[in-house]
């Protein structure tokens, strides 16, 4: 007996069943199809979107780095934060042998008055590591913020540069004191 023999030899509701395995197996294959094709789109979009970030915040760094490298003498990471609580860095600029990885910032919350943000362990050489330090950026641009007291004669400061209403490029600057 052959496939198509045994297939009439099926009850209507048999078939109803074949059908719908049928049906199921081919949505699926779809499905993964669709995520792949999908995912790959995005993952393209979100490549633009960095790429985009990063150019902004190398024209601002071309344009105020030397008012930034005097406001902070031991450096400063310049970085973009939006409201779906984003951290993208952009190359360190920092003097002083002090390890800061700010893609694993988290941003706290958001307000109409600033920003609170969580750092990443930050290590010094010779000098302290900042464990998960936390601090608020003002939404006043301009404004630097100081991160809680100093240590070991490194001052560390949270700053806005530009905000755009939903999407901010803030610096976090290290001076000597």
């Amino acid at each position: 007996m052959n496939i198509i023999a045994r297939y009439k030899r099926l009850t209507f509701w048999s078939k109803v069943g074949f059908w719908g395995a049928i049906c199921s197996i081919i949505a699926f294959i779809l499905t993964l199809v669709g995520l792949y094709f999908d995912k790959s789109k995005t993952s393209q979009l979100a490549d633009d979107i960095v790429t985009k970030l990063k150019e902004e915040m190398r024209s601002i760094d071309a344009a105020r780095h030397e008012d930034l490298i005097k406001r902070y003498s031991l450096g400063y990471i310049l970085f973009y934060i939006d409201r779906t609580s984003t951290v993208i860095p952009y190359e360190s600029r920092l003097k002083t042998e002090c390890a800061v990885d700010l893609s694993e910032a988290r941003v706290a919350g958001i307000s109409d008055e600033g920003i609170m943000i969580e750092l990443p362990n930050i290590e010094c050489s010779g000098g302290p590591t900042f464990i998960r330090c936390g601090g608020g950026i003002s939404r006043v641009v301009g404004q630097p913020t100081p991160i809680f007291g100093r240590f070991h004669g490194i001052q560390m400061y949270l700053e806005m540069l530009v905000d755009h209403g939903d999407s901010f490029v803030c610096v976090l600057g290290f001076s000597s004191v």
